[in-house]
């Protein structure tokens, strides 16, 4: 689809016409949903408040690992001792995260 009419709606009237199919396409779409309405589904508790710990433990190890693998090379690896520090929580918070 998308070769067969970009070349020609680039060729006509340049990048605003692509624009306004992808507009008109989206409406579309959300019209399409609005009238097709699915039925009412069984809803069930997913999350339970154990979760909100997995989540912090989780994100906060993510952190670390990214804080140190970004300011590693800048400050030097084992030159500064916050980058160990912080390997050993984000390693023990991903454990745990794991572990629940």
């Amino acid at each position: 689809m998308a070769r067969l009419l970009s070349p020609s709606l680039l060729a006509s009237q340049g990048w605003r016409s692509l624009f306004l199919l992808e507009a008109g396409l989206a409406l579309l779409s959300l019209a399409a949903v609005g009238l097709l309405r699915l039925p009412p589904a069984e809803r069930a508790r997913v999350f339970r408040p154990l979760d909100l710990l997995t989540f912090v433990l989780m994100g906060g190890g993510l952190a670390l690992v990214a804080a140190m693998l970004g300011l590693g090379r800048w400050e030097g690896w084992l030159q500064a001792p916050w980058i160990i520090v912080s390997l050993i929580v984000a390693i023990a918070a991903l454990l745990t995260a794991g572990a629940i």
